[in-house]
């Protein structure tokens, strides 16, 4: 833009203008064109996007997120506390082999966790013990912990071992996934079957399963401390089935989700049957047969892989490294993907996601500084909100965007066709001034707090590789500016034998009123303005009734009509100028002017 404010000025000095003049006039042309607002509109829009979802309960960690939002088309999902509360209770509890008795079953499952237990789902096997006949205390005060062996993410469980505080006996007890502590125990004859069976009916409830198994030992210890040589010969106890219900409002937002082309795919540790209960209570789309587990995403690689992370929506028995490998697979394939995590292994998956979300109770600190998006309140239905709110910014960008587009077109049309005509100054630093006041409130307040259309989440994602304002849409937004600028030009020089104050005024009755016709255009988008209700939020009318307001009392206030070098239009001339700004913008009415 330097060229072109040399080249005015080199015209300008030409055609008589003085050196301050023509200097002043480049100064003003060098305001038109910097298009500084679409940066602030773009920042704008995005901070109040993260400060009205934080009135929701989600706390955005990385702003730009905001915006990928609305491009998003698959979301990977975590199972517990994302699509249900949470919450356990202890459903069942089933002794598997006829030498177990209930009472071992349930001072196993007591032994299985610690001592003062901070995990939620071992307090909840606690409670259930003491309410069954077990003295807790008592065996707390019989039994000490010797080894606490951690949790195995490949075979889902962990053990302890206890020995007796007077000397006579010891004990390791493990709980976990069936088909990892079973790789520990000795069957007899159909046992292994019919452990699998219960398991499988109890994960078709929708239970999350655990199985617990031990060995006792009598007197001096048998276990040293080396968890391979201590984790043998277990013989399994039986069978805990926990319930961790729906979140009742998790089925109509799954609902909102697929109607909105977002694809959901649900990813778990927990058994495959149990996965498919929380798919089908939920609305989650799936085939039946389309349950993928973690020993056959071991077993796929490239191709196979690909095609079994892009067809498939069930994901169980999953490890996080795994979550990493789907994250990965869904991006090669061109996916915009948000990943749902908690765990500290979680990390590597959220931050390779486009949009990790991490949960605000549940989530380990880890978790949630890897995350882009922090769901306070560890709720879907808050992601589906956020979706929604980012498709409704890249809406009300595009009607801001284009607003600007017009504006700015207008602007510089103005300030390069006057000095290259010849003609006295129109746009003074002063006039620029007053009309740039103008386009910063209309874009903060009437296109930013546009509420979402209709079919906002009925529409497929954003195409991320789409610019914001492109095509025909910015080609019509700079069409509109052009003829206003046309339009005011003209207006400007057939008035201008009343004095060059008096046409200034007409051209900016052409400017400011094209402005706020500009603005009409782009809320009514493709629909013809008579077909379009009229916008209902208080806003839109103060600011249009402010700026309208503003053109006659300027004209009629002397020390700022002065200042801004301009006189009162007579009816006549009122009526002119906003015909012409009519005419430049509303051939936009019969739908030409859609966004595409």
């Amino acid at each position: 833009m330097d060229r072109h404010a040399a080249l005015n000025v080199w015209v300008m000095l030409r055609n008589g203008a003085g050196p301050g003049g023509a200097f002043l006039y480049a100064i003003t042309l060098a305001m038109a064109a910097v298009g500084e607002e679409f940066v602030m509109v773009l920042t704008l829009f995005l901070g109040l996007g993260a400060w009205r979802l934080s009135r929701i309960g989600v706390l955005v960690r990385h702003i730009a997120s905001v915006e990928t939002l609305g491009s998003t088309t698959v979301i990977c999902l975590d199972k517990t506390g994302t699509l249900t509360l949470g919450s356990y209770t202890l459903g069942s509890h089933a002794p598997l082999l006829p030498a177990v008795s209930e009472a071992e079953l349930l001072q196993a499952s007591a032994l299985a966790c610690e001592p003062n237990p901070a995990d939620s789902m071992e307090r909840v096997i606690v409670e259930h013990c003491a309410e069954h006949g077990v003295d807790v205390a008592r065996l707390h005060s019989a039994w000490q912990l010797a080894y606490d062996y951690d949790f195995d993410m490949v075979g889902r469980h962990m053990s302890h071992v206890w020995k007796r505080r007077d000397g006579t006996g010891g004990c390791i007890v493990a709980k976990g996934a069936l088909e990892g502590i079973a790789e520990h125990c000795e069957f007899g004859s159909g046992e292994r079957e019919k452990a699998f069976e219960a398991n499988a009916e109890l994960a078709a409830r929708g239970m999350r399963v655990l199985a617990v198994a031990g060995r006792f030992t009598e007197g001096p210890s048998a276990f040293t401390g080396v968890r391979a040589q201590d984790e043998r010969s277990l013989r399994l106890f039986g069978l805990l089935g926990f319930l961790d219900p729906v979140r009742p409002e998790v089925p109509a937002a799954v609902a909102e989700c697929q109607r909105a082309g977002v694809k959901l795919k649900l990813i778990t540790g927990d058994h495959a049957l149990t996965a498919h209960a929380i798919a089908d209570a939920t609305g989650l789309k799936h085939d039946d047969d389309g349950i993928v587990t973690g020993e056959e995403l071991d077993r796929a690689g490239g191709a196979k892989l690909a095609a079994l992370v892009r067809t498939k929506s069930i994901f169980a028995r999953v490890r996080p490294e795994q979550k990493y490998a789907i994250v990965q697979a869904l991006k090669d394939a061109g996916e915009i993907v948000a990943m749902t995590g908690d765990g500290i292994n979680d990390a590597p998956a959220l931050r390779r996601a486009d949009i990790g979300v991490s949960m605000g109770r549940r989530g380990t600190e880890v978790a949630r500084a890897a995350a882009d998006i922090v769901l306070l309140e560890d709720n879907f239905t808050a992601l589906v909100a956020t979706i929604r709110e980012g498709r409704r910014i890249f809406d009300n960008l595009q009607r801001a965007f284009g607003y600007l587009v017009g504006f700015k077109v207008m602007l510089v049309g103005l300030a390069l066709a006057v000095p290259l005509a010849g003609l006295p100054i129109l746009l003074t630093p002063v006039t620029l001034v007053w009309l740039e006041l103008i386009v910063h409130p209309v874009s903060a307040l009437l296109f930013e707090g546009r509420t979402p259309e209709k079919d906002v989440m009925a529409r497929p994602p954003l195409d991320p590789a789409r610019p914001i304002l492109a095509g025909r849409s910015a080609l019509v937004s700079a069409v509109s500016g052009a003829m206003l600028a046309a339009g005011a030009l003209g207006i400007y020089v057939s008035l201008l034998g009343h004095g060059e104050s008096y046409a200034r005024s007409a051209a900016m009755v052409v400017a400011v009123a094209g402005s706020l016709l500009l603005v009409w255009a782009e809320l009514c988008g493709a629909g013809a303005w008579w077909s379009v209700g009229f916008p209902r939020e208080a806003r839109f009318w103060i600011v249009t009734a402010t700026i309208a307001l503003s053109l006659p009392i300027f004209m009629e206030a002397r020390p700022i009509a002065a200042v801004l070098g301009i006189d009162p239009l007579n009816g006549r001339h009122w009526m002119a100028a906003i015909a012409l700004a009519l005419a430049a913008v509303g051939w936009r009415s019969a739908g030409t002017g859609a966004r595409s």
